[in-house]
């Protein structure tokens, strides 16, 4: 049961009809969210879409809020890509989902899988969150993100 209509809205909004689930559950790749993010190689549609991923911020968000116990207006969320072709737009989608529950992004910008988890921890930021946007070593054409709080990266169950 939901607490309120409201809650029910957000938990429509998520799901988006049937088949938004299982496009979703596609994106998982163990601890992380890997896709194709870009035209351009036969046979591979695109589906780390900007919808995903603003779909993805504003999970993360209500789902730190209630990690945290603070409203989403409460919350920092960090937010850091690779050099990727497609990270602008990605960081862009999951900044506007994220924004959607009214929470603060920090754009970090260019940089690193371990310093996006250090903005969870490190004197004078301790954020609520921290998100990378990368495919580590997989084509030009794939992107994904990783997930951190202060506790390290998320496990596969909680993806």
């Amino acid at each position: 049961m939901y607490e309120s209509t409201s809650e029910l809205g957000r938990v429509q909004y998520l799901k988006g009809g049937c088949n938004l689930i299982k496009e979703m559950k596609v994106l998982q790749n163990g601890s992380d969210i890997r896709g194709v993010a870009l035209e351009g190689v036969p046979n591979e549609n695109v589906n780390l879409t900007e919808n995903a991923a603003q779909r993805i911020g504003n999970a993360f968000a209500m789902w730190l809020s209630k990690r945290s116990d603070k409203d989403t207006n409460e919350l920092k969320v960090a937010i850091g890509n690779d050099s990727r072709l497609s990270a602008k737009s990605i960081r862009g989608a999951l900044s506007r989902g994220i924004a959607t529950e009214g929470a603060t992004i920090i754009d970090c910008g260019l940089a690193s899988t371990p310093a996006m988890f250090m903005t969870t921890v490190a004197d004078g930021h301790q954020y609520d969150g921290g998100i990378m946007i990368t495919a580590s070593h997989l084509p030009f054409n794939r992107n994904g993100m990783k997930f951190f709080t202060k506790d390290g990266g998320l496990e596969k169950k909680l993806i």
